[in-house]
């Protein structure tokens, strides 16, 4: 038993202190529940912007809109939980193109990382490009 011991300790002293991290700031990652998400959200991006609406029952809309086009589309969402995690938003079959409007269309899944900005959800589109769909007020 004193074995397990030796290993469980360090292991529950280092996952309290990834959770205390985690939520120390305000900002990042969080978990979340679908009621929590529903409701419209904007990314603005250079070359144009994006809008997605997140409704009950599990189906969005979604709107890139370009100087020259815009594109719209829609499908279903779900969530995924993470262990010691936040959760993701995965949209089925979205568009999935990057910030440029002579990329074809292309459809595909899409993982959003819920955070929270300030205390309002956001959805991370991409975190190192620091685009983020922000809630409409």
């Amino acid at each position: 038993m004193s074995g397990l011991r030796r290993i469980l300790g360090p292991l529950l002293i280092l996952a309290s202190g990834a959770l205390a991290l985690g939520g120390c700031d305000g900002e990042g990652r969080i978990r979340a529940k679908p009621a929590a998400l529903v409701g419209k959200y904007h990314l603005t991006l250079i070359s144009g912007s994006e809008h997605l609406e997140l409704r009950e029952g599990g189906t969005y809309v979604q709107r890139v809109s370009y100087a020259s086009r815009v594109l719209e589309h829609s499908g279903t969402w779900s969530i995924n939980n993470h262990f010691m995690g936040g959760t993701d938003v995965v949209l089925s079959n979205a568009l999935v193109s990057d910030d440029d409007e002579k990329i074809p269309e292309q459809i595909g899944e899409m993982n959003l990382n819920v955070h929270d900005h300030g205390g309002k959800i956001a959805l991370a589109r991409n975190e190192v490009a620091d685009w983020y769909f922000e809630r409409d007020p």
